[in-house]
């Protein structure tokens, strides 16, 4: 039987008059018996105490419930085990023993360490965050900026109740989380999270960064469209291949500013940006970010095997290439005609100056003839062949 630290175990002893388990064992002194120990890999007793009925048994059954401690000795490759024995004197002088051995192993990690680097959130509802260790830390602070650099919170650390960072075991990882209150997110807002921790009191400071996100509202109803193009095969989330809801948001928020980059050059938000004219260009500027983040992944995932009568090839890069160079041309060939008259259109007035052919002196270069609407503007320039 192998244990993990910080677990528990609970060892159930039978005793009874019988072989057949029906008439069980009266104890002599119900305050002594059944006595039970456990010693460690150097024959020290470091559990002793007195069973108690099972819960889950009928009578005659007693149980013990282990914790492993989390300095427990490891069982090595000697031999030597740990040990749980049990005594039982019945009220008729009967004396029953009964002995396990076992070994405390280093957990079976089956989960890594979190390597989220952003979180999506809702404005103005609560946000739990956490990290994930496969060691239990000795110390852990969090503090939480918000993107104008104000200490949103201030050195939390580990403990119970509000305000305080709690750990719990699942699969063998230790996840430490923080309850981020709502009055603190606001919409289109971002927040800097920085987990420090240290793994032994001897240990140097290790500091973890995150990216806690608010999006606006409008820009979930994209989220559909980019995964309608570059996940096809809907894959499930936990999965190496899949996309999470920050990814998107991230190649979403790569998206507007490779439209922002096309001349003429612009500043365009999710709050601000033309959706009518160029959400299907949004869509797929933003694909591009995440076909190129999908194309380094399967550059690490490609394979060839050759055996002597099969050969197997794993290799998609080149096609996530074209797709990704099709939608640059597309991208190229539909964003200027729009982004030209749309970047116009934003500035109220315009203003005109030519120089009258009537006069050739050569103090008379140029001077400003009117003021026009920017809806003007367009239908003059094609006048001067400049559009």
């Amino acid at each position: 039987m192998k244990l993990t630290r910080n677990t528990f175990y609970t060892f159930t002893v039978p005793f009874f008059e019988d072989d057949a388990q029906t008439i069980p064992l009266v104890q002599a002194d119900a305050s002594s018996y059944p006595a039970y120990e456990i010693r460690d890999l150097d024959n020290l007793v470091t559990h002793s105490g007195v069973m108690v009925p099972s819960g889950e048994n009928p009578p005659g059954f007693w149980d013990y419930r282990f914790f492993v401690p989390e300095d427990s000795k490891l069982t090595t490759d000697d031999g030597t085990k740990w040990r749980f024995s049990a005594l039982f004197v019945a009220v008729n002088g009967r004396q029953e023993t009964y002995t396990q051995e076992f070994e405390i192993v280093e957990v079976a990690v089956t989960e890594s360490s979190d390597r989220s680097l952003t979180i999506l959130a809702m404005p103005g509802e609560d946000e739990r965050v956490f990290i994930r260790k496969t060691k239990s830390q000795n110390f852990i602070k969090l503090d939480v900026f918000d993107d104008a650099l104000t200490k949103v919170v201030d050195g939390a650390v580990e403990g119970e109740g509000a305000g305080k960072i709690n750990k719990i075991i699942d699969n063998g990882t230790y996840i430490y989380y923080f309850d981020l209150l709502g009055a603190y997110l606001i919409e289109g807002r971002e927040y800097q999270l920085v987990w420090t921790t240290r793994e032994t009191a001897a240990s140097v400071s290790v500091r973890e960064f995150q990216i806690l996100r608010v999006p606006p509202q409008r820009t979930f109803f994209l989220f559909p469209g980019v995964r309608q193009i570059v996940d096809k095969l809907q894959k499930k989330a936990g999965t190496i291949q899949a996309y999470s809801d920050s990814d998107i948001f991230e190649y979403l928020k790569n998206g507007v500013s490779f439209i922002n980059a096309f001349h003429p050059a612009t500043q365009w938000t999710f709050n601000t940006f033309p959706y009518d004219a160029l959400q299907y260009q949004l869509l797929t500027a933003s694909s591009i970010a995440a076909l190129n983040a999908q194309q380094i992944l399967e550059s690490e995932l490609a394979f060839d095997f050759s055996g002597q009568t099969i050969t197997l090839s794993r290799n998609i890069v080149g096609e996530i290439e074209g797709a990704i160079q099709r939608m640059v041309s597309f991208l190229e060939m539909t964003i200027p005609p729009v982004k030209k008259p749309l970047y116009r259109r934003s500035y109220p007035t315009a203003l005109v100056a030519v120089r009258n052919p009537r006069y050739q002196s050569a103090g008379n270069f140029v001077y400003r003839i009117s003021g026009m609407h920017s809806q003007d503007l367009p239908r003059l320039l094609s006048q001067f062949g400049l559009l």
